[in-house]
């Protein structure tokens, strides 16, 4: 052999293949994996829930000396799980004294007296 070449140029033709034969054993090979596959059973069970938004009811500048009805405008919007049945009730809120039919404002001890 020639004394110039690299050393890895001595390697027999026989080491070669041993080695080639090694390495395909170590990689990995579509031969030899296989897959396999099954339906996998989901469930869950959802709860009913609902979520109720309001917006402010805003009546905005109000003068009692006019006598006249001041309108506002407000949206409640319910939000429920698919077949959850619900109802909108409204209370006579949290002032004293107020009715379902006569809600009521309070300003330190002023009123003013509303209806939706």
């Amino acid at each position: 052999m020639d004394k110039d070449l690299p050393s890895f140029r001595r390697i027999s033709v026989g080491a070669v293949t041993v080695l080639a034969t090694a390495l395909a054993f170590l990689a990995p090979s579509r031969s030899i994996a296989a897959t396999a596959t099954a339906p996998m059973a989901v469930t869950a069970t959802v709860q009913s829930a609902c979520i109720v938004a309001v917006t402010p009811l805003a009546f905005g500048t109000y003068d009692p000396t006019s006598g006249s009805v001041k309108d506002g405008a407000s949206t409640v919007t319910v939000t429920c799980t698919s077949g959850t049945s619900f109802t909108v009730g409204l209370n006579a809120g949290s002032t004293s004294g107020a009715t379902v039919t006569t809600r009521q404002m309070i300003n330190g001890s002023n009123r003013l007296n509303y209806a939706l």
